[in-house]
């Protein structure tokens, strides 16, 4: 379940990102697809690479205090998916309405509501 959703966000975050900040050059025909697509494919991973490992610490430890799930694991399992889930789909509906949207905001509110209905406004 969580390699599902993981994949399905990932393919979010890169039509989102790809999309705001390739998009007006693409437009404008400063760059072709392919080219907007190697590049893409080379920063996309790069980002993700360098800086993932500190989004991620920030993500899993730095909005919500998971301790507060220690006598209950899976809800911290199912609320964790629900936040993911949430969040791919909301980049998906907005990329769709060509809305520029923050995907690192959007999973930090994807945690910080699943955090919140699971375990109350003290979890935060």
């Amino acid at each position: 379940m969580a390699a599902l959703f993981g994949s399905y966000m990932a393919m979010n975050i890169g039509a989102n990102d790809v999309a705001n900040n390739v998009g007006p050059a693409v437009g404008a025909g400063a760059l072709t697809i392919t080219g907007t697509i190697i590049i893409a494919s080379i920063f996309e991973a790069s980002g993700a690479l360098i800086a993932g490992g500190d989004v991620v610490g920030t993500i899993k430890k730095g909005i919500i205090d998971p301790a507060a799930f220690s006598g209950n694991a899976i809800v911290f399992v199912y609320a964790m998916s629900a936040a993911l889930f949430a969040a791919a789909l909301w980049l998906n509906l907005t990329t769709w309405l060509k809305a520029p949207v923050s995907t690192t905001h959007s999973i930090v509110g994807g945690v910080l509501g699943a955090g919140i209905a699971a375990g109350g406004f003290a979890i935060v």
